[in-house]
């Protein structure tokens, strides 16, 4: 039986709350977070903690995930392989690595897309030399190449791991050069091993990681000879820029939870823009007692000063990029099946990311 006008008009102000508690119940359920709640919550991985990774840092202390409800959790897998292996398992949502994990996730059979990139070029691919034979002049890759160990061998140059990513990228400088024939290439592992492989002359130049390059120099051991930074020598030696680490994600997950995507690459965006007119000193005191804490202070602001030279501030990967790096994917040694920009890259939340924020 419907109420009268003054039935209406008197409800108590208990009932009244009662009414609008209920009714906003009923709009949580119909999938808006209540207040104070995420819509969304999932797990970010990156291979290892690194100032190269700050904007997905950044995302999450500047509480920029959060502001689009996506509670976002970040894992340290220890490698890009086991960062690729726990995202293609479904175990993680997102991945921020080297851009050949999400082809190599695709080859196997669990399609994965770029969804944008934080660089332009790779930081892991500097090269330093034995810092004696810097000093007698051999100060180049050019000029090692044509150097013989003293019993008439061909020089040692050290990756961290044959057939990762340093590998990928200093051969492909060799080969651009026509050298790669003239080293002998070998696993060098970690820091530790590649910097007592410089000093004791088991190695004659290493691929090296910014924090190597200024381990190398502090300690008289080695010198650069190849600055990634350098934007004339990366044009000489590689090319144009290539997309080089990349957040991405499996197919699955863009199909099935594109409003989730969307978030998450929002989040990345707006950490993009503002690291792009914040000072090193601010985007230093957002994450590094948080996320840079493994290194010491005056070396992780190095780090970041340094990242920061490459960083891609728009997160945009097109198709010039993509034809840039697909030499140094698609070639024998990586063993990558070629893959077209479409199905390797999706650009429509980027694109939107930057339509809503502005460049």
């Amino acid at each position: 039986m419907m109420k009268k006008r003054e039935d209406i008009v008197s409800l108590s102000r208990r009932d009244y709350l009662h009414t609008m508690t209920a009714a906003l119940g009923s709009t949580v359920l119909a999938g808006f977070p209540a207040f104070g709640q995420s819509k969304f919550t999932a797990t970010a991985g990156q291979p290892t903690p690194s100032a190269n990774y700050a904007p997905q840092y950044v995302a999450v202390a500047n509480k920029y995930m959060a502001e689009e409800g996506l509670d976002l959790k970040l894992l340290t897998t220890a490698s890009g392989e086991k960062l690729r292996e726990v995202l293609g398992a479904g175990q993680i949502k997102f991945a921020l690595g080297d851009s050949t994990h999400p082809i190599l996730l695709t080859n196997r059979g669990r399609p994965a897309k770029i969804l944008l990139t934080i660089d332009d070029r790779s930081a892991l691919c500097n090269i330093v030399m034995r810092k004696d034979l810097y000093d007698k002049g051999i100060d180049s890759i050019e000029k090692l190449a044509q150097w013989k160990r003293p019993d008439g061998s061909k020089p040692i140059v050290a990756v961290a791991s044959l057939g990762g990513g340093q590998h990928v990228y200093l051969s492909y400088i060799c080969e651009r050069l026509g050298i790669a024939d003239n080293f002998v290439w070998l696993a060098g592992g970690g820091v530790r091993t590649m910097m007592g492989g410089l000093s004791t002359s088991k190695f004659d130049a290493i691929a090296a990681l910014p924090n190597w390059v200024i381990e190398a120099e502090t300690q008289g051991w080695g010198k650069s000879v190849f600055d990634v930074s350098d934007t004339n020598s990366w044009k000489k030696y590689v090319g144009g820029p290539v997309p080089s680490t990349v957040a991405f994600a499996l197919q699955t997950t863009i199909d099935r939870e594109p409003e989730m995507v969307q978030a998450y690459v929002n989040g990345m965006y707006q950490a993009l823009k503002w690291m792009k007119t914040a000072s090193n000193k601010q985007v230093y005191d957002a994450i590094g007692s948080e996320y840079l804490n493994a290194f010491t202070p005056e070396v992780a602001q190095k780090e970041l000063a340094y990242y920061r030279g490459l960083t891609n501030y728009d997160g945009v990967v097109d198709e010039q990029q993509f034809k840039n790096a697909a030499p140094i994917w698609f070639r024998d040694l990586t063993e990558l099946k070629p893959l077209t920009y479409v199905d390797a890259v999706s650009t429509r939340f980027i694109n939107e990311a930057i339509r809503k924020y502005g460049r």
